[in-house]
């Protein structure tokens, strides 16, 4: 899949990331407001922090963005073994030697934490940045991957290998 900057980490300041398309991301007002008008928040980043699941899909302007709930972990953008875009959310890991092949190679060891949630993307690519941030101010910095229009199943798992990589994985399913 072109377009995927393999493992270009990003972090949060202490909140949840964002997955968005990149015309929807715009949108996203972080701490700055709201992308939609509501009585009970004051801004999106407040609305991103009270997610409480691993992902979520979440009203944003005209669109939904992903919310990366539970633990604010450093994630990156991996394409997988069969080709599906994923973000790979980093629990542990011994040491960074052999992740790349890790994430990319099969995985035996792995379990569903959640189930699958729908997720459109109508013209990608997809941006993921920390939830305190305004979209637009992320475009400069953070990553991008391309992904084809449709309509995919979000899957929320765990990966782990022996005591050496322990990741939350989210696989776009088409």
């Amino acid at each position: 899949m072109a377009g995927v900057k393999l493992l270009d980490w990003v972090n949060s300041g202490g909140g949840p990331l964002i997955c968005a398309e990149v015309h929807i991301s715009t949108q996203w007002m972080g701490i700055n407001g709201l992308s939609k008008p509501s009585a009970s928040h004051k801004n999106d980043y407040e609305r991103a922090c009270r997610t409480q699941e691993y992902l979520e899909a979440m009203t944003c302007g005209a669109g939904y963005v992903l919310v990366l709930g539970d633990e604010p972990l450093q994630s990156s953008f991996f394409v997988t073994e069969s080709g599906n875009l994923a973000i790979a959310r980093w629990v542990s890991a011994q040491s960074p030697e052999g992740l790349r092949q890790f994430l990319t190679g099969p995985v035996a060891d792995r379990g569903d934490l959640a189930p699958a949630i729908p997720f459109d993307v109508s013209q990608g690519p997809l941006v993921l940045f920390d939830s305190a941030l305004r979209g637009s101010d992320a475009l400069a910095c953070c990553p991008k991957a391309d992904v084809k229009p449709g309509s995919y199943h979000v899957t929320t798992e765990k990966w782990q290998l022996e005591r050496k990589f322990n990741f939350v994985v989210h696989r776009l399913l088409e």
